[in-house]
């Protein structure tokens, strides 16, 4: 408050008064990264670089309920769960229809999600990243390092901040 006023008292008094320039985000920390979990219990430790390295995908989404779109980048979720052995495409049938998606952040929030609706060959509006970019910019300490977005979804409720685990669960 105080800096403020000084601020304002120099601009009125005729002074110049620069602004400090914008601090630039850090980079991803390397050691950051995702546990993914198949069906059958096969387990994956991805860092940040090995996300970086698969196919990347951009989508516009809202990250709070009350703002504008942003644009987040990172690699789809489908990916992923092809590293676990989570069937998909032709293989996503019978049992495996009841497959959920179980992806839970940091502070343990977690959101759900039917296999099928995940998989791009069964469901046409799928696409579900594993953001670690906004705007061009890694992702703040808020919403990252990384983060799940879903295209299409009017509300981010199953966006989940500071993803750490995505898991193939079978339903009874």
């Amino acid at each position: 408050m105080r800096r403020a006023a000084a601020a304002l008292a120099l601009a009125l008094a005729g002074g110049a008064v620069r602004a400090a320039p914008a601090p630039q985000p850090a980079p991803l920390p390397p050691a950051a990264g995702l546990q993914a979990i198949g069906d059958a219990g096969q387990a994956v430790s991805l860092t940040t670089a090995d996300l970086a390295a698969l196919p990347r995908e951009t989508v516009s989404a809202a990250p709070t309920h009350d703002s504008a779109p942003r644009r987040y980048e990172g690699a789809r979720l489908t990916d992923v769960l092809r590293a676990v052995g989570a069937p998909l495409g032709p293989r996503l049938h019978g049992p495996a229809v009841r497959d959920v998606v179980v992806a839970t952040g940091a502070d343990g929030y977690r959101a759900v999600f039917s296999l099928a609706e995940t998989d791009p060959a069964n469901h046409a509006g799928a696409r579900i990243l594993i953001a670690d970019r906004v705007d061009g910019a890694p992702l703040d300490a808020k919403e990252g390092p990384l983060r799940l977005v879903v295209d299409g979804d009017l509300r981010p409720a199953r966006s989940v901040h500071n993803l750490v685990r995505v898991e193939v669960r079978r339903l009874p």
